[in-house]
This record gives structure tokens, sequence and C-alpha cells, in this order.
């Protein structure tokens, strides 16, 4: 009876053990979470697909062209201007876009700690009262994106991004990406892309992503 007993107790022990194997939840480090992690593979798609442009290979950060910008916007979309109205990075300026934003590998030297927006962003949900508080759900934006010279820690510039949205992250980020290329080809001035990000970057999209298909992805 002892035998039977214990050879019981050993599968129970063993069973619980195979269970928190495969049910245990994966640990990331402390202040990160999977949707901190979609943020940093976000921004390091943006990096490498101007560093990709300036190496004179043909990308963008993503491929989502889905429809033709006649998708309506929704609420979130676009970031509250009473708590992000946006912000300019003062260290970038026309006459230094070569010497900073157009150089690879800038954006890398001045973005900011993931523990500093992993705050903010939980900060900012509750501040945009939205429905949703999951902060795997929204990424911690720079509005005005650093690789368009916009201010890398100012809170103003910074806002939690609904993904899951027509208008969402990934779009911005193929406009952001559009508009840099054309501030570094000549094409449009460091001032006139900031305006046009800041005034409404839906419309920006609607006006300039369509229009510049040699700025777009064309693999997979």
């Amino acid at each position: 009876m002892y035998r039977i007993f214990k050879s019981i107790m050993v599968m129970g022990c063993i069973s619980l053990a195979m269970s928190g194997m495969f049910h245990s939840q994966p640990s990331y480090g402390y202040g990160y979470g999977m949707g901190n992690i979609l943020d940093h593979v976000v921004e390091h798609q943006m990096e490498h697909a101007v560093e990709n442009r300036m190496n004179g290979h043909e990308s963008s950060p993503t491929n989502s062209y889905s429809n033709n910008g006649n998708a309506p916007a929704h609420k979130g979309d676009l970031p509250d201007p009473r708590l992000t109205p946006g912000a300019i990075n003062p260290n970038v300026t026309q006459a230094n876009i070569m010497q900073t934003i157009c150089v690879k590998g800038y954006t890398k030297t001045i973005r900011p700690p993931a523990y500093y927006t992993n705050k903010l962003k939980k900060e900012q949900i509750a501040q945009y009262g939205y429905a949703d508080t999951n902060p795997k759900d929204y990424e911690e934006d720079h509005f005005l994106d650093l690789a368009n010279g916009g201010n890398p820690t100012d809170p103003h510039n910074l806002w939690p991004q609904p993904r899951n949205s027509e208008w969402g992250a990934d779009k911005k980020d193929a406009l952001e990406f559009v508009m840099h290329e054309m501030v570094c080809h000549g094409e449009i001035s460091l001032k006139d892309s900031q305006t046009a990000i800041l005034s409404n970057w839906i419309d920006a999209w609607k006006v300039y992503v369509p229009s510049h298909p040699k700025y777009r992805f064309h693999g997979s």
C-alpha cells in the first residue's frame, strides 16, 4: 500500500510540474510586457527601413497599404491636442539634417529608454480615458517621429496610439517613412514635413503616401 501511495504522489508532482511548464507566462524582465516588446519591434523596423534606403535598398517599415485612404478615422486615431500637441527636437534643423536625421542610425542615439516609455504609456492610457486599458493594445508613439525631428522625451510628443485600427500604428509608420525620405531627398522642407504630420497625420497620409510609391515596400 505504501508503494502504491508513493507512486501516486510522484506522478502527481510530475503532473503539476508539467502543468506549470506549459501554462506559466514568459518573463520578459522588469518593466516589460508583450506590448512593450512590440513597441520596440516597430521602432527597429522603422530604423532598419531608413537604413536600408540609405544603403540603396528599396524598403519601408510596413507593407500596410491595403486601402486607398478612404477608411474613416475614429476617436483615438488622432492624439488629443490638449494632451499631445507634439514637440520638436530643437537639436534638429533644416541646416543640419544631413548631420542628424539623415544619418544612418541617428534615431538610435536619441531614442528614450524602454522603462521611460513603458511607465508613460500606462499613465497616458489613463489620461486618455481609453476603455481598453491593456498596454499591449497600444504603441507608445512619438506623435512627431524622431526621424522627422520629433522631441524624443517630451511627454507632449508621446501618446498611446491604438494598434487595432484601420488608421493605426502601421499606417502612421508608413507616413513617417515617406516624409523622412522626402526630407532627406530635398522633396519637402523639414518644417513642412513636421507641419503636415502635426496638423493631421491621416490627411497627410492620404496626400503623400499614395503619391510616392517609390518609397513603398515591394517585398514580403
